[in-house]
């Protein structure tokens, strides 16, 4: 959890952050989700509603979304909102010899509208491994 003073790259999550009503999947630097970096004609974005109600999900992926600074790196990353308030990030393709692609310089967690509630994940630390899933869910769930 943030401690409501700490800049974390150029994205702050925190309870008095300028980042507002976001899930930050992958932020580093100047540089967010899509991808980590950028998508080209190698790189694609997906979605899809999956399940029924009221256990509905909706997906985003980004698919060999490559880096700014490191062009030859590729991850994956998806972003799974569920209708009972759950969040999943899933990261695959994770090179562990590659502290880039394993979260170095990235900023991952989320933060309600009011700017008053935040958890982190991560910042700049490469926490993040290949076929990872980080699930945020609302209290009492």
């Amino acid at each position: 959890m943030a401690d409501g003073n700490r800049v974390l790259s150029a994205v702050v999550v925190t309870n008095m952050g300028e980042v507002r009503n976001a899930i930050i999947v992958w932020s580093g630097g100047q540089r967010s989700v899509p991808a980590c970096g950028g998508l080209d004609a190698s790189s694609a974005v997906y979605t899809r509603t999956a399940g029924v109600s009221p256990n509905r999900s909706f997906l985003v992926e980004w698919r060999n979304a490559r880096f700014y600074s490191a062009t030859t790196l590729r991850i994956d990353v998806e972003l799974e909102l569920s209708e009972n308030g759950h969040i999943v990030l899933r990261y695959r393709n994770l090179d562990s010899a590659q502290p880039l692609e394993l979260g170095s310089s990235a900023t991952v967690g989320i933060e309600n509208a009011a700017g008053t509630i935040a958890l982190q994940y991560s910042a700049n630390s490469p926490t993040l491994s290949n076929t990872q899933a980080i699930r945020f869910r609302p209290p009492g769930t």
